[in-house]
C-alpha cells in the first residue's frame, strides 16, 4: 500500500535548524517518529514529542536525505536543503504491516527495536485498537518467551522463560516507568492497571535481565505499558461490549488541551462477567466441617465462591509543556474490584472491594528524566476462601526516579541515575502476624552506562548498578554488557552478559498468616490437638531445627507442653496411642474379618501404651493432601533469605531478512543463585513407624487371639498378618511435627520460601513476521527451555527430596494471521497457540497441567454510514478447549463477546 508524505520547506533566518510537526492520516501528531538525517557518511536525528514536533539542530548547510519511521507507519524518505531554519512537516498514512519498530524500554533511550541491546517485542498502538483487551496484560498472549496462564475471566498469571507462579510478579511491569504491581504484595494484577485499553499508546516487552537500568525485580525482564499524550489523542470514544459469560464492559476516554502548553485526560470503565467456576475440595472439606448447627451458609466465609468478576477502573492525566521537550504530568488513577477470585500462595482469595490508586509525577525535558509516584493498596473485606480469614493490606509504596544522558561527543553516550523505593506494609496482623510492627523497608540503587560507537556498524554498551535494600544489607552489583554489530540498516545481530537480581518480597520476609485452622481434624477429640498449617516465612533469621547429638527432635499436638522430643524416642507416648487408636478403629472394624471384628475394639483399647515406637518422617502435599516420605538426612535448616541473582549470556539476531520478511531468534543460557522457592511446606510430620507398632502388637493380639481359644499356630500366622495391618494403619495418623526454633507456632505444619543453591538452564526464542501483500501477513513464535523441573542435584545445596518447577512448558508456540482491508475498513485476525504440558508446583498448588491449544478470533469493522464508529468481535478458545492452565484455576472455556466504539 502506498504511503503519502506532504513536505512543506520554509527558509527562516536561522542557520543550520530543520525542525516541523508529523502528523497522521486524520491530522493527530504522531509522537515518537524517528527523524534521521544523511549527508555522505554522516548522519544526525531525533524524535517527535508527544506534540508530534521534532527540532534537530547545529546542521550545517546543504542538501540532506531524510527519513521518518515509526511504528504503525511505513517508512518514508525525503529531500530537504538546508539553509537556515528550515521546517519540514509530514503527514504520514498507516502501514498494513509494520517491519520495524521503535522502542524505549531496552535503553531508556529511543532506538529502533532492530538496535536495541536485548530481545524486544512491542505491541503497536494498531494491533491495541484493533483487538481490545479486557486487561493490558491480555496482549501478551502468543508474544515469544511469555508464559501466559489464564486463571479466570480476566486473570492471568504472566512471567518471561518461566519462573511463573501464582500471585506473580516476577515480571516487572511498568505503567509510564511507574512500578504497576500492588504494593507490598509485589504481584502483578493485570485488572487493577487503570489505564484503559483506549488510552494505551503501546506495550514494551523486554526479554530477560535488566537490573542494570530498572535495578530489583528485573531479573525475568521488563514489561512497560505506555499511555497516549493528550496532545497527540484529542477527542472522545466511548465504547459498550457484552458477550458470554454475562459480560458487560463500558467506558469512555477523553482528551483535550486547554491552551498550545496545556492538555488533559481521562478515561474510565466499568466490567463485569460470570466467572468460569472451580470447586477447591480443600475448600469444600473446610465449609463442611464449619457448617454446624446454627451456621448460616449464606454468611459463611469458607468456601463461599462468588464467581464474578466485576469492578471499575479510572485515569486521568494533566500535561503542560514548559517548553521545547520539555514536559510536566500528573496522573492519577484508581481501580477498584468489588468482587473477585484470586489464586495465592494459600488457596484462593475473593476480592471484595479491594482498591488500587496511584499518583504520579513527572518531568521530561531532553536528557533529564525525573519521576516521582505513590502506590496505594487496600484490599477492602477481602477474605482467604479456605478458612474465611480476612486479608488486610492498606500497604504503600514511595518510588522516585532521577535519570540523565550525557552525550560525550557523536560517538559516546552516558546515561546515570538512581532510583528510591519505600515500601509500608500495613496489614493488621491478617498477612505479616507477629512481623507486622517490624516489616518497612527500602530500596536504593544508581546505575551508569556507557553506549559506544565503535565503528559504522559495531557499537558497544556496558553499565554496572549498585543496589542495597535496609533488611538485607547487602551491596547487589549488576553488570551489563553487550555487543552490536549492524548487518544492514533494518539487522543486528547481538552478544549480551547480564546481570540482575530480585530481592525477596514482603510475603518472602515477613508472611505469618494462618492457611487451615485444624488440619487432621484432631479438635473433636481436643481443641488443644489441632494442628494449623501457616504461612509463616524465616525470612529475616532463618530457621534451624532442633537437634540433640545430631538426632533430629520433633513436637507432638498432643503433649501439653508442646516441647521438643527426640525423633528416635517412643512417640506414640501421651495422648497420641489414644487418639490414633480412636481414629483408626472405624476404618479397621469396618475392614477386619468376621473373627477378629469383636476382638478389635476392647483389645486396641484395652492394651497400654506402646513405650518404644520410633518416628518416621513425610512431608505434606497440601493440594493432594497426602504425604511424601522423607530421610531426616533431608531436612535442611531454612538459611536467612538473599536476593536472588540471575546470570544471563544470550547471543541474538532481530531484523529483515527481505523487505517482507522480519525475524528475530535469540538464544540464551542462564544460571541462577539463590532462587527464592514458592511456598513450601519445611516442617515434616512424624508419624509411628509401622514396623516398631506391629512388632509391639503382634505378642499381644497372638495372646488375645489364644485366649479366644484359637491354637497356637493359628494365632501366630493370624497375629502376624493382622498385626502388620493394624500397624499400617497407625502408622498414617500424624503424632507430630519437626518445628523450627525460631517459630511461634510450635507443633504446626509451616510452609516458608528458601533459597537454592543454583539453577542452570537454556533455552531460545524465535519469532517471524511475512507479509504476504500489502493487506495480508502471517506471523509466529516459537519458544524452547530445556528443563523445567529441578529435582535433588540440580538444585546445588537444595538437594534431597525438594523439586522447584517453573511452572512453564517447555516448548510452545503460536501462530497468526493478519488480513487488513482499508478499503473495506476491515480487519480480520487468528491466532492458534499451543503449550505444552508442565508440572506446576506453587504454593498450596501441585499437579500437572496438561497440553492445550487455542484457537482465537479477532475482526474490527469501521462502519462506513457513521464515521468514528467500529465495531469489534473477538472470540478466545473459538473451539471452546476447555484446560485449566493453571492447577487450581478453572477451565478456562470459550469466550465472545461483541464491541461498539465511537469516537468524536
Amino acid at each position: 500500500m502506498l504511503c503519502f508524505v506532504a513536505l512543506t520547506s520554509v527558509m527562516a533566518i536561522a542557520q543550520g535548524v530543520l525542525s516541523g510537526q508529523i502528523t497522521g492520516p486524520d491530522g493527530q501528531p504522531v509522537p515518537g517518529v524517528a527523524v534521521k538525517l544523511s549527508k555522505g557518511n554522516a548522519s544526525k536525528g531525533g524524535f517527535s514529542d508527544s506534540r508530534g514536533r521534532y527540532s534537530i539542530k547545529n546542521l550545517e548547510n546543504g542538501s540532506y536525505a531524510v527519513s521518518f519511521s515509526c511504528v504503525g507507519y511505513q517508512k518514508q524518505d525525503a529531500k530537504v536543503n538546508i539553509s537556515g531554519a528550515t521546517t519540514l512537516n509530514a503527514s504520514l498514512k498507516e502501514t498494513s504491516i509494520d517491519m520495524d519498530v521503535t522502542v524505549v524500554t531496552a535503553s531508556r533511550v529511543q532506538q529502533k527495536a532492530s538496535e536495541a541491546p536485548a530481545s524486544v517485542s512491542v505491541i503497536e498502538p494498531r494491533a491495541i485498537r484493533e483487538a481490545p483487551k479486557n486487561t493490558p496484560v491480555e496482549h501478551l498472549r502468543g508474544i515469544t518467551g511469555v508464559d501466559y496462564s489464564q486463571t479466570g475471566i480476566a486473570q492471568q498469571s504472566v512471567s518471561v522463560r518461566g519462573f511463573n507462579n501464582v500471585f506473580t510478579g516476577a515480571l516487572q511491569t511498568l505503567t509510564d516507568y511507574r512500578l504497576a504491581g500492588v504494593p507490598s504484595l509485589r504481584v502483578n494484577v493485570g485488572y487493577f492497571i487503570p489505564a484503559s485499553n483506549e488510552d494505551i499508546e503501546r506495550i514494551e516487552l523486554v526479554r530477560g535481565p535488566a537490573s542494570a537500568l530498572y535495578g530489583p525485580n528485573a531479573a525475568q525482564g521488563v514489561l512497560n505499558i505506555i499511555t497516549r499524550s493528550p496532545f497527540a489523542s484529542q477527542g472522545t470514544t466511548v465504547f459498550l461490549a457484552g458477550g458470554l459469560q454475562n459480560l458487560m464492559n463500558v467506558g469512555l476516554r477523553h482528551a483535550g488541551t486547554l491552551s498550545d502548553d496545556l492538555g488533559y485526560k481521562i478515561s474510565g470503565q466499568y466490567f463485569s462477567a460470570n466467572d468460569w467456576a472451580f470447586e477447591d475440595p480443600v475448600e469444600a472439606v473446610n465449609r463442611t466441617a464449619a457448617l454446624k448447627p446454627g451456621v448460616d451458609p449464606d454468611t459463611l466465609k469458607i468456601g463461599n465462591r462468588k464467581n464474578t468478576h466485576e469492578r471499575f477502573n479510572v485515569d486521568a492525566g494533566l500535561y503542560y509543556n514548559l517548553g521545547e521537550n520539555t514536559m510536566f504530568q500528573l496522573n492519577t488513577g484508581v481501580s477498584q474490584s468489588l468482587n473477585t477470585i484470586e489464586m495465592t500462595g494459600l488457596g484462593a482469595a475473593l476480592g471484595r472491594d479491594w482498591r488500587y490508586s496511584y499518583m504520579n509525577a513527572q518531568l521530561t525535558s531532553n536528557d533529564l528524566f525525573a519521576q516521582v509516584f505513590y502506590n496505594m493498596s487496600d484490599a477492602g473485606q477481602t477474605y482467604f476462601l479456605r478458612t474465611g480469614n480476612p486479608i488486610v493490606d492498606k500497604s504503600t509504596l514511595l518510588g522516585a526516579r532521577l535519570q540523565h544522558a550525557y552525550k560525550l561527543n557523536d560517538e559516546i553516550r552516558f546515561t546515570y541515575g538512581a532510583d528510591f523505593l519505600s515500601t509500608n506494609p500495613v496489614t493488621e496482623g491478617t498477612i505479616n502476624g507477629v512481623n507486622e510492627d517490624n516489616d518497612a523497608y527500602t530500596e536504593m540503587g544508581a546505575y551508569l552506562q556507557a553506549d559506544v560507537k565503535l565503528s559504522k556498524d559495531l557499537s558497544f554498551l556496558g553499565a554496572v548498578r549498585g543496589d542495597r535494600h535496609s533488611i538485607i544489607d547487602e551491596l547487589v552489583l549488576s553488570p551489563r554488557v553487550a555487543m552490536m554489530y549492524k548487518l544492514d540498516e533494518n539487522s543486528t545481530v547481538r552478544a549480551t552478559f547480564n546481570q540482575a537480581f530480585s530481592n525477596p518480597g514482603t510475603n518472602d520476609l515477613f508472611l505469618d498468616l494462618l492457611s487451615t485452622k485444624d488440619a487432621f481434624g484432631f479438635s473433636a477429640a481436643n481443641p488443644a490437638f489441632a494442628v494449623g498449617v501457616w504461612g509463616a516465612s524465616a525470612g529475616r533469621n532463618g530457621y534451624t531445627y532442633n537437634r540433640t547429638g545430631g538426632v533430629l527432635n520433633y513436637i507432638s499436638q498432643f503433649d501439653p507442653t508442646r516441647g521438643f522430643k527426640a525423633l528416635n524416642s517412643n512417640v506414640a507416648g501421651g495422648f497420641a496411642w489414644n487418639v490414633a487408636t480412636q481414629a483408626i478403629l472405624p476404618q479397621l472394624e469396618a475392614q477386619a474379618p468376621a473373627s477378629l471384628k469383636p476382638l478389635l475394639r476392647p483389645f486396641l483399647t484395652g492394651i497400654p501404651a506402646p513405650t518404644a515406637i520410633t518416628g518416621t518422617l513425610a512431608t505434606l502435599n497440601p493440594t493432594t493432601r497426602g504425604f511424601i516420605p522423607i530421610q531426616s538426612a533431608d531436612v535442611l535448616d531454612v538459611e536467612k533469605l538473599r536476593q536472588t541473582n540471575t546470570q544471563t549470556i544470550e547471543l541474538g539476531y532481530q531484523g529483515k531478512l527481505t523487505d517482507k520478511l522480519r525475524f528475530s531468534l535469540d538464544v540464551y543460557q542462564s544460571t541462577v543463585t539463590d532462587f527464592v522457592s514458592p511456598l513450601k511446606v519445611v516442617t515434616p510430620t512424624v508419624f509411628m513407624n509401622a514396623a516398631d507398632v506391629a512388632a509391639y502388637l503382634k505378642p499381644l493380639l497372638k495372646g488375645a487371639l489364644m485366649q479366644q481359644g484359637m491354637p497356637e499356630a493359628q494365632a501366630e500366622a493370624a497375629a502376624t498378618q493382622y498385626s502388620g495391618l493394624i500397624g499400617g494403619a497407625y502408622s498414617q495418623v500424624p503424632v507430630g511435627t519437626v518445628s523450627p526454633n525460631e517459630t511461634t507456632h510450635k507443633g504446626d505444619i509451616l510452609l516458608a520460601y528458601r533459597n537454592y543453591g543454583e539453577l542452570s538452564y537454556y533455552g531460545s526464542d524465535a519469532a517471524f513476521t511475512y507479509e504476504l501483500s500489502p493487506e495480508l501477513a502471517i506471523s509466529g513464535s516459537a519458544s524452547y527451555i530445556n528443563k523445567n523441573i529441578f529435582y535433588g542435584d540440580d538444585l546445588g545445596d537444595g538437594g534431597g527430596a525438594d523439586t522447584i518447577a517453573l511452572n512453564a512448558p517447555q516448548y510452545k508456540s503460536a501462530l497468526s494471521i493478519m488480513h487488513r482491508n482499508a478499503d473495506l475498513g476491515l480487519n480480520v485476525g487468528l491466532q492458534w497457540r499451543w503449550v505444552d504440558a508442565f508440572r506446576m508446583n506453587s504454593g498450596v498448588y501441585v499437579g500437572d497441567v496438561q497440553a492445550y491449544h487455542m484457537l482465537d478470533l479477532n475482526l474490527n469493522y469501521a462502519i462506513p454510514s457513521v464515521q468514528g464508529l467500529s465495531f469489534n468481535l473477538t472470540a478466545t478458545n473459538l473451539l471452546d478447549h476447555r484446560v485449566q492452565q493453571f492447577i487450581g484455576a478453572a477451565a478456562i472455556g470459550r469466550m465472545v463477546q461483541g464491541r461498539f466504539s465511537y469516537t468524536f
